[in-house]
């Protein structure tokens, strides 16, 4: 039997230790968790991307310092696992650097089959769809596959296209419309890295027809918006009208899950279904027609809005969805201008306790606070938003 192997970044092969011979050295040598460093988190303000303050730079360096000099002091420690932390520290840093420079414009994330062929429908679909995210302002993110992935990099163009590859043991090379010299392409060596950039550095998901791949990264963001752990954004299931995947995915899975109690009926409100590439986009922009951000602390929720709301409005949003909200007085809704940064674009904040289990009820409210008919909203549904990584979390 082949014994499993961890991507290697730096060449080296070996044969790593068993399972239970890892769990034996793990009880001889119990980790020690350090108390006294503290847990770094987002911040949930308006400029979350300004300059880390001293103190949690400094916070940061001696958390990884104590962590190192922790797991070197320890001799359960194998090659396999100094590979491990190796090749995720490195793609947190080239993640991290190769976004921190790019535009400010949103992103749309592509997800979908490596193996959908260039004549298909679908392929035809993810084409039409990143030819119109770019002229609607969007950048597109793929896994730089083929398929589906090169399908709506190629519509989107070099100039708007960013890929997140991951190292297989049959090498997957980054597709044609990906350029690595202009600082667009970024190979992990593991999925769980590679998903956190997408959701990370992703305003909107697109799911198109795939396999299991496209399945686990479908249902592991449904999962981080479900719990909080990821702000709620458009998740919009696309596919050809004469494939009826989704569709059977809404009729005998989603509606099995919500007729045995395992999601509320409200949870359906984070997934959309279309057939239409225009239809997609709309959906996109009009999440973000009225909304900038969104922004949690704890189980306070903030929502920045590009335009005020009227008093009328503020009401009848707290009585439409009452029991989105934690606390019961008429003072549980505040409201006013952020004055954070003079030289910021303007926002109107509506803050509040919220029930964290009903983030398909916040969903919904968003929808609501877009529809709404305001003579000084503007159009800023592809406006950057500065404030994305901050946004992750709480």
């Amino acid at each position: 039997m082949r014994h499993p192997q961890h991507s290697n970044p730096d060449g080296v092969q070996g044969r790593p230790e068993s399972r239970h011979g890892r769990r034996r050295r793990a009880q001889e040598h119990p980790v020690q968790h350090d108390q006294q460093v503290p847990l770094i988190t987002a911040p949930a303000t308006s400029d979350a991307r300004r300059p880390p303050s001293e103190e949690t730079t400094a916070a940061v360096i001696e958390q990884s310092r104590r962590l190192l000099d922790s797991l070197a002091s320890r001799d359960w420690l194998d090659e396999d696992h100094w590979r491990l932390i190796h090749g995720t520290l490195a793609d947190l840093r080239q993640g991290l650097e190769l976004f921190r420079n790019a535009s400010g414009r949103r992103r749309i994330a592509v997800f979908g089959s490596a193996r959908s062929p260039a004549y298909g429908s679908a392929y035809r679909q993810a084409c039409h769809l990143g030819q119109l995210a770019a002229a609607n302002g969007f950048d597109v993110i793929t896994g730089a596959g083929p398929g589906i992935m090169e399908a709506a990099n190629r519509g989107a163009g070099q100039d708007h296209s960013f890929g997140v590859n991951v190292r297989l043991p049959e090498e997957q090379v980054a597709n044609r419309y990906l350029d690595a010299t202009n600082q667009r392409l970024l190979t992990c060596h593991y999925f769980f890295t590679r998903k956190l950039f997408f959701l990370r550095e992703s305003d909107a998901l697109v799911i198109c027809p795939g396999g299991f791949g496209t399945l686990d990264e479908m249902f592991e963001s449904l999962t981080l918006i479900q719990t909080g752990r990821t702000p709620p954004i458009p998740v919009v299931l696309m596919a050809p009208e004469a494939d009826g995947s989704w569709l059977r995915l809404q009729r005998r899975i989603l509606e099995q899950l919500r007729g045995n109690g395992h999601i509320a009926a409200e949870d359906e409100a984070l997934l959309r279904f279309c057939t239409d590439p225009e239809q997609v986009i709309e959906r996109i922009r009009h999440f973000y027609r009225l909304l900038h951000s969104i922004h949690r602390s704890g189980d306070t929720m903030a929502l920045h809005l590009h335009a005020a709301l009227p008093q009328t409005a503020i009401h009848r949003f707290s009585r439409e969805f009452d029991e989105l909200f934690r606390c019961s007085s008429p003072e549980r809704l505040e409201h006013g201008w952020l004055h954070s940064d003079p030289e910021a674009t303007p926002l109107f904040r509506l803050r509040f306790r919220f029930d964290e289990r009903r983030i398909g009820l916040l969903v919904r409210a968003i929808d609501w606070l877009n529809d709404l008919e305001l003579a000084d909203a503007p159009d800023a549904a592809c406006q950057s938003d500065p404030t994305r990584p901050g946004t992750i979390g709480s």
